[in-house]
């Protein structure tokens, strides 16, 4: 499960489809929601996996608590985090910005 946080809905859009291209020549076949409404929060409780984006503005654990198993990429700070990792997010590598 990957959800995207960023505040611009055309950066939300270009990586998350630039992710599923580059697992070419396989298809993702899971949701696929590159911008996801604030009112439709509650699919982040879907089981199965997704790639999905969200806008900043509401990207607050305190609007989605019941996440707990999904990596957290941060479009606007440059971090990943990981259900596997602490509270402290990893910073993405300069030639990935």
């Amino acid at each position: 499960k990957v959800l995207l946080v960023g505040s611009r809905y055309t950066t939300l859009f270009h990586v998350a489809q630039s992710l599923r291209e580059m697992l070419l020549p396989l298809v993702w076949c899971h949701i696929y929601v590159p911008i996801l409404p604030r009112t439709m929060l509650d699919n982040l409780m879907c089981p199965t996996p997704f790639l999905i984006g969200i806008h900043s503005d509401y990207a607050f654990k305190h609007d989605f608590p019941f996440v707990v198993d999904v990596t957290i990429v941060n479009l606007d700070e440059g971090t990943v985090q990981s259900p596997e990792q602490s509270a402290t997010a990893s910073r993405l590598p300069s030639s990935l910005k």
